[in-house]
């Protein structure tokens, strides 16, 4: 029987197994070529490319946040889709700490989750500007990224043609990573909780 692992677990499994297979090669330019050719062959893993409407994509974004075991910081236009909410509600009910940048016009829509997640405690920010917040990203753990079109509402889930790409490229993740701290930051003063 073939047992299945989170892309977190597999990653942890995939970072044993090279450290030890890098530690069993005699030189340190082996070492080191074998852990250059791991890296690029990494960087060029997408985890998934997903497409909307389908229930079978969003069944996968949903695993993605269920795998989430210390850090969610989501930054999207708005989030209407009650089973998105309920998996970032459950994700704080497993200790993960969860941050929401969303944009100031949607947060207070009717069927919007973002007040429901400030109301519960979660820490929100918004732009508060003319412009609209429309970044569609979501940094978990600091290892993966989700991003795309797809704006977390059920619209999207349903009726648009939508898409996701998830990616693990450390590089990437450290990038959205950054960004979503700069909005943090600058939306320190615009926070609903």
């Amino acid at each position: 029987m073939t047992q299945h692992h989170s892309p977190f677990e597999a990653a942890e499994i995939r970072k044993v197994i090279a450290d030890k297979i890098a530690s069993s090669l005699d030189t340190d330019k082996d070492k080191r070529l074998f852990l250059g050719a791991l890296t690029l062959f990494e960087a060029c893993e997408v985890k998934a490319s997903l497409f909307f409407p389908s229930d079978q994509s969003l069944q996968s974004l949903l695993n993605y946040l269920d795998w989430t075991r210390k850090t969610m910081d989501i930054c999207v236009f708005t989030i209407t889709d009650d089973r998105i909410a309920s998996r970032i509600f459950n994700a704080v009910k497993r200790g993960v700490k969860v941050r929401v940048v969303a944009d100031d016009e949607k947060a207070h829509d009717q069927g919007s989750d973002v007040a429901r997640f400030a109301a519960a405690g979660i820490p929100v920010r918004t732009d508060n500007s003319m412009a609209h917040m429309h970044n569609k990203f979501c940094v978990l753990d600091g290892r993966i990224v989700i991003t795309g079109s797809f704006n977390w509402t059920v619209s999207a889930s349903r009726q648009n043609q939508e898409n996701v790409v998830i990616l693990d490229e450390s590089a990437v993740v450290t990038r959205f990573h950054q960004e979503f701290e700069r909005l943090w930051a600058d939306f320190a003063k615009n926070a609903l909780y």
